[in-house]
């Protein structure tokens, strides 16, 4: 039996159908499960509004897991998010679409998301899709104006201090951990869109994936990652005064 270059193309192309539609087919479409591979109906709204704002479709269910210990956590390679089951509803559904953002962040720059001199990014951007989709941005842009002005005038903000994450956000741990940095982070992707445009955060994850931190910015700016941080802290302490 032999089987030629038609016949090859015709299976590569029915295996990459299955592989990207292997949501639809296996879990209907649904974007969360939990860990028995039960659709959660209840929050399906929050993944396509995280599916909607960045363009791009989920290419695999996310399993939530509800745990009693405080703050959320995402896991890429098993596609995993991890919500307090003790939280108000609000700030589940919060929770739930930053930790979605981390997931969607890990597919689309191929999990560079997760180093360290990209986390202030993934950090800054999770947590402003998680108010905007939950209708609460503008009080959150508020207290990104207002902390990171304060983090400026410290000299606590520049690529060399929030590069190094886990020195400059700490452990995680919700006592001791500097969350000030989040709004840092946020400060970065608000000065972007204020720049460049709604879109260009989603078009910098994208250079990220074959690209450096200072080549995907050259690309996604047209200006170094010196020209860029002089212009961020100016932005900062602009909008510090507003």
């Amino acid at each position: 039996m032999t089987t030629n270059k038609k016949d090859i193309f015709k299976i590569i192309s029915t295996l990459i159908f299955f592989a990207v539609n292997l949501n639809n087919i296996v879990y209907g479409g649904n974007v969360y499960i939990d860990q028995n591979k039960k659709p959660l109906l209840d929050y399906q709204v929050i993944g396509e509004k995280v599916e909607k704002i960045y363009g791009v479709k989920l290419n695999r269910p996310v399993t939530v897991i509800f745990k009693e210990t405080p703050g959320g956590r995402f896991n890429c390679e098993s596609n995993e998010i991890f919500i307090n089951q003790n939280d108000p509803l609000q700030k589940k559904l919060v929770t739930i679409a930053h930790e979605t953002s981390h997931l969607m962040h890990c597919q689309i720059t191929n999990n560079k998301s997760t180093n360290e001199e990209l986390r202030f990014v993934d950090e800054g951007l999770a947590s402003i899709i998680g108010q905007r989709i939950t209708g609460d941005e503008d009080s959150y842009k508020a207290q990104t104006k207002e902390e990171s002005a304060l983090e400026r005038d410290k000299g606590n903000v520049s690529f060399e201090l929030v590069k190094k994450w886990k020195k400059y956000f700490g452990t995680g741990n919700i006592a001791t951990s500097n969350w000030k940095a989040y709004r840092v982070g946020s400060s970065f992707i608000y000065y972007l869109i204020y720049k460049y445009g709604e879109g260009t955060p989603f078009d910098f994850l994208k250079y990220l994936e074959r690209s450096s931190f200072q080549e995907a910015l050259l690309k996604t700016t047209g200006n170094s990652e010196q020209e860029i941080e002089v212009a961020w802290l100016e932005y900062i302490y602009e909008q510090g005064k507003i």
